[in-house]
């Protein structure tokens, strides 16, 4: 079994449910420990535990967040504890969940996976969590340049950062108008 750490809730995280998904239609057992930020997500399935404390984002919110962040790391290392016997591996979806997955790892002989989703520009940190990994992910093999690698590590996975919208169907079916190419996703 896999256990996924996020700081914000699945229905909201592409990525993350690609994640899911692929463990869902593989057979894979998976928890995911979360963070319902905006206090609107229900949880995906029983698998998806949710921290539901309500997290403004902007600059202004910074110390009360900080706080909040450290009640989600209190309620991850918890759920951390109390699932030990159900997971064999961690994967931290960014910096913000690494260090508790290392620490977890290391206390409970779990195989960590550090995926780098967007940098954080803490590139320090970033490599050292990157080299104690077991597999390292980055959503490009020339990313592992920006935070300071000099050649490609050997435990680095690529996973595109591209969404994958199932049966999605576009309200307007021309993407140039007025001149302009209009792409979103």
């Amino acid at each position: 079994m896999i256990c996924y750490l996020r700081t914000s809730a699945a229905s909201y995280d592409i990525r993350l449910r690609k994640y899911i998904s692929a463990c869902q239609q593989s057979g894979t057992k998976y928890i995911a420990i979360t963070w319902d930020r905006l206090l609107e997500c229900e949880p995906l399935g029983p698998e998806e535990i949710q921290f539901k404390h309500k997290a403004s984002y902007g600059l202004e919110y910074r110390k009360r967040n900080f706080l909040l962040y450290i009640g989600w790391i209190i309620f991850a290392f918890f759920h951390l504890i109390k699932e030990r016997k159900r997971y064999k591996v961690i994967h931290a979806c960014n910096v913000d969940t690494v260090l508790l997955a290392y620490v977890m790892g290391i206390l409970f002989h779990k195989k960590i996976i550090f995926d780098i989703y967007d940098t954080s520009g803490k590139y320090t940190l970033e490599r050292f969590f990157a080299k104690r990994s077991d597999i390292f992910i980055l959503p490009h093999e020339l990313r592992s340049h920006q935070i300071g690698f000099n050649n490609y590590p050997d435990n680095l996975f690529v996973v595109e950062n591209v969404p994958y919208f199932q049966g999605y169907q576009p309200k307007n079916s021309q993407s140039y108008l007025d001149g302009k190419l209009h792409i979103s996703y």
